[in-house]
């Protein structure tokens, strides 16, 4: 008897797991929840950097950030931009709406907003 739909789908689906998990182990930056960041083609993380890539920490990014943008800081995220690994502090500021500050993550330096 050929198998159910139901059957074929559960099938398919544990196929798509097994293929994501071995992606995923694999090629780490690959298989993200984010989609890639437009500027540089790299997929965002919520990762931590290593201690030795970077001389600031994401606490003091959002130090950073908030002193050039006044809010409260509702994600922060590593990407690249313009060639710099950077913190992305987004910040609720109220009367602005959302604006994510870009520190770098060597210097502490606020390299943009957006």
């Amino acid at each position: 008897m050929p198998p159910s739909t139901h059957e074929r789908s559960c099938t398919v689906g544990h196929t798509l797991a097994a293929v994501f998990a071995i992606l995923a182990v694999a090629c780490p930056g690959l298989v993200t929840a984010g989609g890639p960041d437009m500027e540089s083609g790299t997929a965002p993380s919520t990762k931590s950097a290593s201690p030795a890539a970077t001389k600031v920490s994401a606490e003091q990014a959002e130090a950073i950030a908030l002193k050039a943008v006044p809010g409260k800081v509702t994600e922060v995220a590593i990407e690249r931009k313009h060639g710099k690994r950077v913190y992305v502090v987004e910040i609720e500021t109220g009367t602005q709406g959302e604006r994510d500050v870009f520190v770098d993550m060597s210097s502490g330096e606020v390299i943009g907003t957006d």
